[in-house]
């Protein structure tokens, strides 16, 4: 048997009967089915069998509905919108008649399809699933398209999805064009029909390469204004210390920061610990400066020198006696230095903590303070730069302005020429995918085509169905899914079984067992109790719906109201597990 003779054509039923000519385009694609019922196979075979009323020809109906003027590919939704979607079609043999070729499984014959990626001129590419680590969900990249330079072939490790045979009973009406093609006899059909996996789009929709991500933000962003680099100091440093001060610009503005000498050690440590990784990563001259090294050129380099001033002229609280009544300032120099062989807790590592604890909510004296201390917790500016900035170069600082530690930091960036680089938590997550669509970006564009496969021969392909559009999961063209949710009636709340356990480790529950009435007032957390226990508490079912009910549509204030009574609805018990024992610092 040769590949001329076999075909792909639009499914049987459609032909004439459904409103596909015999002679028109159509006949050649691939058909796709839009069913909007979560019992969708069910529903489709019932339609090719005529059970309840239906008959084949409705499949026509089924097509799902084109874009913009009509014109455009249509769209495809996800399954969570209660869309599925089917691509359904006939494979024959080029002779008189047009008849079914039967697909024998046993003998190796296979049918599937593939789902391409067309390109702006037309061009196909074909999904490469990734193998190995890459290929766990979850995972990117998960996989790549690769160009099909011959459409009519397999690309060599296209990924291809499994079509299944269903028979079409008898519908046409003697001496229609349906009656010619065998489609008044119940069997003499068979389609041929696979699932289209929408919920895939995610994976489909390839992320960037790392220097594909950093040059497209250089062209949307080439004055350097969101940094990543810069972004990671304000983010790890700057923002939580901001916080502990209560000196972040804010609208409103921020809450008081906690009272000095509270339990702030965990997070002063760790924005130390974070702002020496900084440095040390993107800015080593400053890092050693500040840890006993060289200092920077004033000639050379004067953007670095005056970060290293500038931190240099900071002093930090220190802790090293419980019950101290007051802290103990250093240069954050000479605390940068004592931290160095504590740097792999950064990684999350397990070692011990230093025995000095941190404090930086306790302000310095006002002789232990940088010059630009009112502003150092300010973004990169305080108003507009005088002059347009030239690409890639730190905005001048208005006049009469103290420079604040990001206009600091991203001036000796701007300097030393640090690359702008993608962290290693996102690579392979940025992708270009707007949640809708623009002139300037216009969502990927797919087509199908039904394979069948028989040794020796080559694997004969369809002509491209329509083209179409994956929607995102949160499209809001999207059709809604009618979901109804019985809430139980809480009147008698000692009737509900409590089935549902959660077991709370020992410090998840001291962390607890510190959350008071008074964090609502801007407060800190409570005092420790000391507990070493954890423990197990069963709920009901039902009362685990009512809590996350309430949650969605109470506000914070109310908690202390609307709880009350979750004493009268658990049962706890300790449970005598050995508490957790960690090497590294814990909040």
């Amino acid at each position: 048997m040769t590949a001329e003779s076999l075909s792909w054509l639009a499914p049987a039923p459609l032909w004439g009967e459904g409103g596909v000519a015999v002679d028109g385009p159509g006949l050649l694609q691939p058909f796709l089915a839009e069913i909007r019922n979560d019992q969708f196979v069910t529903e489709f075979l019932g339609i090719l069998g005529a059970q309840g009323g239906a008959v084949p020809t409705d499949l026509a109906a089924m097509a799902p509905a084109a874009t913009g003027d009509g014109t455009g590919p249509c769209r495809l939704f996800q399954p969570i919108s209660q869309c599925y979607y089917l691509v359904v079609t006939s494979l024959v043999c080029r002779r008189v008649g047009i008849p079914d070729h039967a697909v024998q499984p046993a003998t190796g014959e296979e049918t599937s399809f593939v789902v391409r990626k067309l390109a702006a001129d037309g061009s196909e590419a074909a999904w490469i699933p990734a193998t190995g680590p890459a290929a766990i969900p979850g995972n990117p990249p998960s996989g790549q398209w690769a160009a099909a330079t011959t459409p009519c072939q397999l690309v060599a490790g296209e990924e291809q999805l499994p079509m299944h045979g269903a028979p079409v009973a008898a519908f046409a009406a003697a001496g229609t064009v349906g009656a010619a093609f065998g489609m008044s006899e119940s069997g003499r059909r068979t389609v041929y029909y696979g699932y289209i996996p929408t919920s895939r789009r995610d994976r489909m929709v390839t992320a960037l390469s790392d220097a594909a991500a950093v040059t497209t933000l250089q062209r949307v962003d080439p004055t350097g204004l969101s940094s990543p680099v810069l972004s990671s100091l304000w983010t790890r440093v700057i923002s939580p210390w901001g916080l502990l001060q209560s000196q972040l610009p804010a609208t409103p503005a921020p809450p008081p920061g906690p009272p000095p000498g509270g339990n702030n050690y965990y997070s002063s440590l760790y924005i130390l610990l974070d702002l020496a990784d900084w440095l040390q990563t993107n800015l080593p001259a400053v890092y050693q400066a500040l840890t006993g090294g060289p200092t920077p050129s004033a000639g050379s380099a004067p953007a670095q020198l005056a970060l290293a001033q500038a931190l240099t002229d900071v002093n930090v609280g220190t802790w090293t006696t419980p019950g101290q009544h007051s802290p103990a300032f250093v240069a954050l120099g000479d605390a940068l230095r004592s931290l160095t062989t504590f740097a792999p807790l950064v990684t999350g590592a397990v070692i011990r903590g230093p025995t000095t604890s941190y404090d930086l909510v306790s302000t310095p004296p006002a002789g232990q303070l940088p010059a630009n201390w009112s502003n150092w917790f300010q973004g990169t500016q305080t108003g507009p730069p005088s002059s347009p900035p030239a690409a890639w170069q730190n905005p001048q600082l208005p006049a009469s302005t103290q420079p604040s530690l990001a206009f600091l930091a991203m001036a000796a960036l701007t300097e030393a020429a640090v690359p702008v680089t993608v962290p290693q938590e996102l690579t392979g997550m940025i992708k270009i995918d707007p949640p809708q669509s623009s002139p300037s970006y216009a969502p990927d564009t797919y087509i199908i085509r039904t394979v069948f496969e028989h040794d020796p021969c080559q694997p004969v392909l369809s002509q491209p169905s329509r083209p179409f559009q994956l929607a995102r999961a949160l499209d809001g063209d999207a059709p809604a899914r009618k979901i109804r949710i019985a809430l139980p009636d809480p009147s008698n709340l000692r009737q509900f079984q409590r089935g549902v356990a959660i077991e709370m480790p020992p410090g998840l529950r001291r962390m607890l067992d510190r959350v008071t009435p008074a964090m609502l007032q801007g407060k800190g957390l409570g005092a420790d109790p000391g507990l070493e226990f954890g423990m197990i508490c069963s709920f009901s079912i039902q009362i685990m719906w009512v809590l996350s009910f309430m949650v969605m549509f109470l506000f914070a204030l109310s908690f202390n109201i609307v709880f009350w009574w979750m004493a009268f609805i658990r049962i706890c018990f300790p449970v005598p597990v050995p508490a957790s024992q960690p090497e590294n610092p814990s909040p």
